[in-house]
């Protein structure tokens, strides 16, 4: 048996390993899952309204608003991709 073989043998059992650990235990894993994707859901369309009520409204169109527009732009960019690998990664 050469190395790269092996070391393929070795990443099955252990991927097999973590999804057997992973389903004897949902239990524990099920609420930490549900949090993380009802807060990825209430950020990410959190941002989206307040982006949209900035953009709508034109009393809103100011330097403040704008600025708060830029902070939850960057937050729903980061939000999106982290929370997305923090569920996968559950």
């Amino acid at each position: 048996m050469n190395q790269t073989s092996l070391n393929l043998t070795i990443l099955a059992n252990l991927k097999d390993e973590n999804i057997k650990y992973f389903l004897e235990n949902i239990g524990e894993f099920l609420p930490y899952i549900i949090l993380n994707i009802l807060g990825a859901v209430c950020g990410i369309f959190g941002n989206i309204l307040i982006i949209g009520a900035i953009a709508c409204t034109k009393e809103l169109h100011n330097m403040t608003s704008i600025i708060i527009a830029n902070l939850s732009l960057a937050d729903l960019v980061i939000s999106s991709i982290t929370d997305t690998f923090a569920v996968a990664g559950d």
